[in-house]
């Protein structure tokens, strides 16, 4: 009963029913099936050391540079000024979320600093990784955005600033992004005082 509890083929299920709701489920998979071949069923714990070591991986708060260069990002604005400037008159004292609505969602922090996206302005940015913060930096300069990095629960990555937010996405697990700010978003008129 012991040595079934530790097999590699409970193990190998575990792993992938704890994993398929996780960001970059696929590539993980992947990586363990290819490590897996690799021993060729010599080790007998195989599954369970990459069951703990994922799990050790997915607790770490600071992104690595390389990490964060092959990730894909989907860019949002905290508040709209697009729907600002068309609410009508008794919502003017409130800013219209822009979480809705992305602005980009194929946002790439390339190596060298580089940012890429199938919108013009991600190449006129410049990025710095410091400690656990990205500086993205207009071309004269002149603004900065400093970006918080923090992990959320589903293992992806959310890049937050004043003005804006990006999570990390994969296409191949399929997540409620942004329910987790979109749902508790209120509306309400203004007072008439």
């Amino acid at each position: 009963c012991r040595a079934a509890a530790r097999s590699n083929a409970l193990w190998e299920q575990i792993c992938r029913i704890r994993w398929q709701s996780k960001f970059g489920y696929g590539r993980r998979m992947r990586r363990a099936r290819r490590t897996s071949d690799e021993a060729g069923g010599s080790d007998e714990r195989l599954w369970m050391r990459l069951y703990e070591a994922e799990e050790r991986d997915a607790s770490r708060t600071r992104i690595r540079p390389r990490e964060l260069s092959h990730m894909r990002f989907d860019l949002r604005q905290w508040f709209s000024l697009r729907d600002f400037r068309s609410q009508p008159d008794n919502m003017r004292d409130l800013l219209p979320t822009g979480l809705r609505r992305s602005i980009s969602r194929d946002v790439v922090f390339a190596e060298g600093g580089e940012m890429r996206s199938s919108q013009g302005w991600a190449s006129t940015r410049r990025w710095t990784l410091r400690g656990n913060e990205i500086l993205w930096t207009a071309p004269s300069g002149s603004s900065v955005e400093c970006f918080r990095i923090n992990r959320l629960p589903d293992w992806a990555w959310e890049l937050s600033g004043n003005d804006f937010v990006m999570r990390s996405i994969s296409d191949d697990v399929v997540i409620a992004d942004w329910w987790d700010l979109t749902s508790t978003i209120v509306i309400e008129e203004r007072c008439a005082w």
